[in-house]
């Protein structure tokens, strides 16, 4: 499993932005790649901590009507899927 936890810089917008891109690329390796990099319990703690009202800059709108903590299905409806693929793809060839 990658280790998505270790970073604790930043101020609060640049976590949250941290955050998501975190749960999209564990969300796309769950859903799309069917290769998990987190537990489901560290999928759960790191939704759970996602706060949908700060903004960030970047598919705010998007965030906000579509995340769910409690499944990665939103996924599929990412505006830039194919971006999450490629730092899926890299964060993974880092990892072996």
């Amino acid at each position: 499993m990658i280790d998505l936890f270790r970073t604790s810089w930043g101020d609060w917008i640049e976590v949250e932005r941290r955050t998501r891109i975190k749960l999209c690329v564990a969300a796309y390796a769950y859903e799309i790649d069917q290769h998990p990099i987190l537990t489901d319990a560290q999928f759960d703690a790191l939704a759970m901590s996602s706060n949908r009202n700060i903004r960030t800059g970047r598919f705010d709108l998007w965030w906000r009507q579509t995340f769910q903590p409690y499944t990665g299905s939103w996924i599929h409806s990412h505006p830039d899927l194919e971006g999450v693929r490629r730092l899926t793809d890299s964060l993974a060839a880092h990892q072996l």
